[in-house]
């Protein structure tokens, strides 16, 4: 047989460096291709030089890598051993890997992971990541992505690890109108006992079967199918009892000396398998293997946001554009009315705006790797086809050949990576918001994740906008059963209840709202941050500070007009409500936290309130010495202070302590505004001032957004709006006499 024939390669990252590898094996040499100092160096070259004319090898290494699972039809679930998806040259293939391939599940065994590793370092651009870590001991460890658009749930109390270290994670999936079914992503150490099978995987088998649905089992349970062996044997005995069928025939792990099949695909029912298979692709020392299910299922939803488009914006022509409407800018000091004067403002505004930047629906592309180069995509390519070949030879020079192959190419990914980051780096270096944005796509940190829901996007956020818009109602419900039973609420008049010292402040002390000034509104909104999320209008903070020369005179009399009507502007109670994810399914409207988006303008308005009112309080002592949340000066850290030496002095003195934690439930969205407004009252707030709370809580609306979708507005009767500026104060003033009403104990708030 003619001998193998040598390979040279040559590598050069973003025109900078050029990396040999190194090869000293005695048939390899190396064969400069390009000149490393030229400016003009491809960034990674390959060459095969060949004295022999075998013509099947030739064929071989340049035919084309077919190994795409892009046009199979069906569900696609797929498993690989990834060995460690710390290391990042195999996340960086595995994630390329599994968006070419479009794959609909993928479970990955030994990821090495622990709790030193975030969700947010490993996550794939539209996966939902759930893991399952070996937390005791080094490796092992098993994970799954499922595509956001599928419903997914991990069953608790058939997923764990067990003492012998044998994993199962059971999800159970639900797309949309196809038939749910039950994924187990299992993992066998070597050195795990061959009892496991029958210990703990068949007795949660048979609990899954209770549940009607499909049952499919990937992993690597470290048992070689092609021969006849103890581990083989053991692990046939027990899926024939439990009518499982194994899909996987070839092998699925190769070394220079050896070819097993450890990595499996079993199914309860194969009469819903399209086809299965093993994929040759060496993102590590396994292949995946895959399967494709008769089930129906859609491309992944495109992600859509609607923003302003502020590529055409320049500043000065907008601020020159807007002061062309000089004579109806002035016409609003000439107006009575706060609404009339606030939409003569936001029509000028408005209009002005969308010329320069106009509001557009912008589908949401995912995120690029830009090192990972065409280049770089070969080298992965001839890799595969080198393994390929050893496969069809087995010569060892052909091994050693895929050897080096497969270390050039994890070497040329990692080094790209770095050489990519460090230009960016270098690039951004004098603009910080620019360099942060580099930062924080390339080191791990938690930030919210766009979900994806099993339902149309509209019907979802009418379900949440219901949901949000009655908790207050619902919580007042429960509130009014508590009040009428006298053993939880003994019956008190509820003016001694709201009253929060012995008399009331007499009317010369009452706090009244005085006028503000343009210096004062200026200052304000050059304080404000300028990358916070707009509101409904779409309108930034940032435009808001550019066009200052030229709105601040008009929105200084619309504030002032606002305070001294005791009317807040019917346009600035419109909320645009954006649910948070706090625990759980994220479908369930209850497991979702309400933010409300309010208009920058309506903030300016509100901070004036918070200022000249927050002052007012905290001179005259109005709240409460045992409120630590919402103030200037305490916090979190002077409240365990205080509990700490409360504490200790209670044991230099032989007591007891009993420390009881509470945290109120929907706290902000259940005020009660009427309570709200007599308590205000009662802090001091003179009859015009409570008149314009009583505006700003009354006659309220949200609507809630997912993604580009807007539900219909609602009215909201009960509570103070997350996200708006005075709601902290509202609050502390409304649980202001709380710790009075404590009588044989000590109550802290924060």
């Amino acid at each position: 047989r003619p001998s193998r024939q040598r390979l040279s390669y040559q590598l050069t990252i973003n025109n900078s460096s050029s990396v040999n590898n190194n090869l000293q094996n005695r048939n390899l040499v190396r064969v400069p291709l390009s000149n490393p100092a030229s400016p003009n160096a491809s960034a990674l070259s390959w060459s095969l030089t060949s004295k022999t004319t075998n013509d099947t090898a030739s064929a071989h290494l340049t035919k084309k890598s077919d190994n795409s699972l892009s046009t199979l039809p069906g569900l696609k679930l797929v498993h690989l051993n990834i060995r460690s998806l710390k290391n990042n040259a195999h996340f960086l293939e595995l994630r390329k890997f599994t968006k070419f391939n479009k794959i609909d599940v993928l479970t990955v065994s030994e990821t090495w992971l622990n709790t030193s590793v975030t969700n947010k370092e490993i996550e794939i651009e539209g996966y939902k990541l759930h893991r399952l870590d070996r937390l005791h001991k080094k490796g092992g460890g098993v994970c799954a992505y499922i595509r956001k658009d599928i419903k997914s749930l991990v069953l608790k109390d058939l997923s764990y690890i067990s003492e012998t270290n044998f994993h199962q994670l059971w999800i159970k999936l639900q797309h949309k109108k196809s038939k749910s079914l039950l994924v187990c992503v299992s993992y066998r150490p070597p050195d795990s006992p061959l009892d496991c099978f029958e210990k703990y995987f068949k007795p949660n088998y048979v609990h899954a079967l209770t549940m009607g649905k499909l049952i499919i089992l990937l992993g690597d349970l470290n048992c070689d199918m092609l021969k006849p062996t103890p581990g083989s044997a053991s692990l046939i005995k027990t899926t024939k009892e439990l009518n499982l069928n194994q899909l996987i025939k070839s092998p699925t792990r190769i070394t220079e000396s050896s070819q097993t099949l450890v990595d499996v695909i079993f199914v309860s029912s194969p009469r819903l398998v399209v086809n299965s298979g093993v994929i040759e692709t060496c993102i590590s020392d396994h292949f995946p293997v895959y399967v494709s299910l008769k089930l129906k299922t859609d491309k992944s939803p495109p992600n859509y946001i609607t923003t302003r488009s502020y590529n055409k914006y320049d500043p000065d022509l907008f601020a020159i554009d807007l002061a062309s409407n000089r004579d109806r800018l002035v016409s609003i000091f000439r107006m009575d009315n706060v609404d009339e004067k606030l939409t003569i403002f936001n029509e000028i505004f408005l209009n002005t705006l969308d010329k320069h930047a106009p509001v557009k629906t912008i589908k949401v592309r995912g995120k690029s790797c830009p090192f990972i180069t065409p280049e770089i995509k070969a080298s992965m390519i001839k890799r595969d086809q080198l393994h390929s070949l050893f496969r069809k030879t087995r010569d060892h020079y052909d091994w050693l050949n895929f050897r080096e192959a497969r270390n050039f190419t994890k070497t040329a990914l990692v080094n790209a990576q770095k050489e990519y980051v460090l230009k960016e780096v270098q690039q951004h270096r004098n603009n910080t918001g620019s360099l942060w944005k580099v930062i924080k796509e390339n080191i791990a940190y938690r930030e919210r994740e766009s979900v994806v829901y099993s339902k149309e996007p509209k019907l979802v956020a009418e379900e949440f906008n219901h949901f949000f818009s009655t908790i207050g109602v619902n919580a007042a419900k429960k509130a009014s059963t508590l009040i009428q039973d006298p053993s939880v609420y003994p019956a008190r008049n509820l003016s001694d209840v709201n009253r929060t010292d012995n008399s009331y402040p007499e009317e010369n002390d009452r706090f009244s709202f005085t006028p503000v000034s343009c210096s004062e509104i200026r200052n304000i909104i050059l304080a404000m941050p300028s990358n916070k999320s707009p509101g409904k209008d779409k309108v930034s903070m940032r435009v808001i500070k550019h066009s200052l020369p030229v709105i601040l005179g008009p929105l200084t009399d619309i504030i002032s007009c606002s305070l001294s009507s005791s009317s807040f502007p019917i346009a600035w109670k419109e909320a645009e409500v954006i649910p948070l994810l706090k625990d759980g399914n994220h479908e369930e409207a209850s497991n979702n936290r309400p933010l409300s988006l309010l208009t920058f303008l309506s903030k300016i308005c509100e901070k004036v309130a918070l200022n000249q009112f927050g002052s007012y309080l905290m001179k005259n002592k109005k709240l409460s010495t045992h409120q630590s949340g919402n103030k200037k000066h305490p916090s979190c850290e002077t409240l365990n202070l205080l509990t700490g030496d409360t504490i200790l002095k209670a044991m230099d003195g032989k007591l007891v302590t009993a420390l009881i934690l509470i945290d109120l439930s929907k706290a902000f969205d259940s005020v009660n505004p009427t309570f709200l407004l007599t308590k205000l009252s009662n802090v001091g707030a003179s009859p015009s001032v409570v008149k314009w709370f009583e505006s700003y809580l009354t006659g309220r609306t949200q609507s809630v957004r997912i993604g580009s979708t807007v539900s219909t507005p609602l009215p909201v009767s009960y509570g103070v709006p997350q996200g708006a500026i005075l709601s902290p104060l509202l609050f502390s003033i409304y649980t202001n006499d709380l710790p009075s009403s404590v009588h044989h104990s000590k109550l802290e708030s924060y």
